[in-house]
């Protein structure tokens, strides 16, 4: 019984590793994803060529193939397809989507309204303003009121703002390691 036990966990944390392994393993690039490419750009310095100044130039675009050592890919914004030497490329990376900020929006919104609130709340009741309501600790609940109200606010403006907020994941391939998914263009 004890044996089956530990077979059982030691096939479970086995399963745990190849999953963790095949997620960081090689990404497959196939013709139709979105890229970005940060590309070595050679530029004059003068009649020296080992002077020559190295720039980095970042192409956006759908990876359309590879033909021998070039990528092809069709550039983002103008749909050029343009050609880039393997031995150029500085880093390649995939995108893997695109996710709204709502989340980061709503705790933005939520610390700003209820510093805000607070704020508002202490400046309100300054000079005694509170206190000749009759109610014991005025300040307090007033205070209180406004931070809560204030957080229940910021975090609604937080996440609208945030939800329109779209930030995209990028992650690197390996040139080495990559399997591509097609060879020849079309």
């Amino acid at each position: 019984m004890r044996a089956s036990i530990h077979a059982i966990v030691l096939a479970l944390l086995l399963g745990l590793a190849a999953a963790s392994h095949a997620k960081e393993g090689s990404v497959i690039l196939s013709k139709g994803s979105r890229v970005r490419i940060h590309v070595l750009a050679l530029g004059p310095a003068g009649r020296d060529p080992l002077l020559e100044r190295r720039s980095i130039e970042t192409v956006v675009g759908t990876f359309a193939g590879l033909l021998h050592d070039t990528l092809a890919v069709d550039r983002e914004g103008d749909a050029a397809r343009v050609g880039i030497p393997l031995g150029s490329v500085a880093s390649l990376e995939t995108s893997l989507g695109r996710r709204s900020r709502t989340g980061r929006g709503v705790q933005i919104g939520l610390l700003a309204g209820t510093v805000a609130g607070v704020v508002t709340g202490l400046v309100v009741c300054a000079n005694g303003n509170c206190e000749t309501s009759g109610i014991g600790d005025a300040t307090a609940i007033v205070t209180s009121a406004l931070g809560l109200g204030g957080a229940v606010a910021g975090a609604g403006i937080g996440a609208g703002v945030g939800a329109m907020v779209k930030t995209e994941r990028w992650a690197h391939v390996s040139l080495l390691d990559v399997r591509w998914g097609s060879g020849a263009l079309d």
